[in-house]
């Protein structure tokens, strides 16, 4: 395990009634023996609209715990991805660890005349180490959803 793995990357989803959703996304990454400050949460941000203009996603209310006490974090823009860097730079961690974060995401359903959808990326593109189990979790508002469709894969 070179770079260590992520044991599990499980996220659940809030959707509001205004649109917007909040996001817990629970990971479980183990270091082996390697010590590392921390881990970085590459989210995509920035979406293909059509031929003429790109979708901007806003993220906002950004938490970091490792599931009960807080994590410093920093966050900044890195097109099409913003990243979130969990890390203390005073300590080294190895082994097993959770991070635990949390945010808001404004603007991120895309409306349809008949319906709304939600088209989101659980992992995002360019997690640096092995994933092996990822799984979402989506509650809608009542009255709630009427069909559902998932996709997973490349």
């Amino acid at each position: 395990m070179a770079a260590g793995e992520t044991r599990s990357f499980d996220v659940r989803y809030d959707l509001q009634t205004d649109g917007s959703f909040n996001v817990r996304e629970d990971l479980a990454v183990d270091f082996d023996a390697l010590e590392r400050h921390g881990i970085f949460r590459d989210m995509p941000v920035e979406y293909k609209y059509d031929d003429n203009s790109n979708r901007l996603i806003d993220v906002s209310d950004v938490s970091v715990t490792d599931g009960s006490a807080a994590i410093p974090f920093e966050t900044s823009d890195t097109r099409p991805n913003m990243r979130i860097k969990v890390s203390d730079p005073d300590k080294l961690v190895s082994g097993r660890q959770r991070y635990v974060i949390s945010y808001t995401v404004h603007d991120g359903l895309n409306p349809f005349p008949d319906h709304d959808e939600l088209f989101w990326n659980v992992t995002g593109n360019d997690w640096p180490i092995t994933v092996e189990g990822a799984s979402a979790t989506v509650v809608a508002p009542n009255p709630g959803i009427e069909r559902i469709t998932c996709f997973q894969g490349p």
